[in-house]
């Protein structure tokens, strides 16, 4: 009978134990919203795109640059996939605005710049680019709309380009930086 009253009264406080575990800790949620990642992913990606501002800058105001800080660099950008187009007509803008420029970093720019278009879509569809910068200019500009403002002077027209810009941007992904560790063609 003893061992009888100590089995129940262990069972019965285990039970108690199993149901307040799972009262303070419930299931988790899922809503199929992408997970966030909090790195210095973030304020890279603030960097690279700190330009790409709604209001066209006005003649005269100094407007901020977004600086790749190493040696290479590679930004990825998700697009939504009906507006591929127009993604790469404001990639165009952005090439004649670099080659039209007075500024002499701009050709160097130009050199070391490149875009890939992913061949495959994300699951969500949307499709990845890829903006291969080496090498990077140093002290150099490297917003999009910032360069494109720089040729595109009349404001209507600038903010057609940068209301085509945003509605073909999904997502800014992230922005890889680092030296060079090999280069394997030599």
């Amino acid at each position: 009978m003893k061992w009888f009253t100590v089995f129940t009264g262990i069972l019965g406080l285990s039970l108690v134990a199993f149901w307040a575990l799972f009262q303070v800790a419930p299931a988790p949620k899922y809503d199929n919203q992408p997970i966030p990642v909090y790195d210095a992913t973030g304020e890279m990606l603030k960097a690279i795109h700190a330009g790409d501002r709604a209001n066209v800058p006005v003649t005269g105001v100094e407007s901020s640059i977004a600086p790749v800080y190493d040696a290479t660099g590679a930004m990825l950008d998700a697009i939504n996939p009906d507006k591929t187009a127009d993604y790469e007509k404001v990639i165009a803008q952005l090439k004649d605005a670099l080659s039209k420029s007075e500024a002499p970093e701009a050709k160097q720019q130009l050199a070391g710049w490149k875009v890939i278009k992913n061949a495959m879509p994300n699951p969500d569809g949307s499709i990845v680019y890829i903006h291969i910068i080496s090498p990077v200019v140093k002290d150099a500009d490297y917003s999009i709309m910032n360069n494109i403002y720089t040729a595109v002077k009349d404001p209507a027209a600038a903010k057609a380009v940068f209301d085509m810009y945003r509605g073909a941007m999904k997502q800014a992904l992230f922005v890889i930086q680092g030296p060079l560790v090999n280069d394997l063609s030599k």
